[in-house]
């Protein structure tokens, strides 16, 4: 069984970009599995020790983005954000509610979220929480420690 990372040195460092698509693809459906195991929303490579860009996310439906960026954001709504890789720990944080992705694997740039359906902001909540786990940022950085 593949394990999540919780070395916060290791999760700060921003990944490689993945050059190969097959290589992404391949990495996608590792996380795809381990995301089934743990029950979670979203998954980054960096999380499981592999350092390229490449992120899941399961909110509403499979999705997964080589090399993403995060173009531009609409709406904001506060939220409490929890990580596989920091269990039972939960952190305040303020995210958009929809967001525009690029990601190599995606044919053209891509609008996640919603102004007012719960399922579809969650759905961009987790993109953007992985997303930075792939730049090196943990949800620590976005918020508050709830409780």
């Amino acid at each position: 069984m593949i394990k999540i990372i919780s070395d916060f040195q290791y999760l700060v460092e921003p990944c490689d970009y993945v050059t190969d698509m097959a290589e992404g693809n391949k990495i996608a459906d590792i996380l795809f599995k381990v995301l089934e195991t743990h029950k979670g929303l979203g998954l980054a490579a960096n999380q499981i020790g592999l350092n390229k860009a490449v992120c899941v996310a399961n909110a509403v439906e499979k999705k997964f983005f080589v090399n993403p960026q995060i173009l531009s954001g609409h709406g904001s709504i506060k939220v409490e954000e929890g990580c596989l890789s920091f269990p039972n720990q939960q952190v305040k944080t303020e995210r958009r509610k929809q967001i525009v992705v690029r990601a190599d694997n995606l044919t053209k740039d891509t609008v996640f979220g919603s102004e007012d359906d719960w399922d579809l902001m969650l759905e961009a909540i987790c993109i953007q929480h992985e997303v930075d786990h792939l730049n090196g940022i943990t949800m620590f950085d976005r918020g508050k420690i709830s409780g």
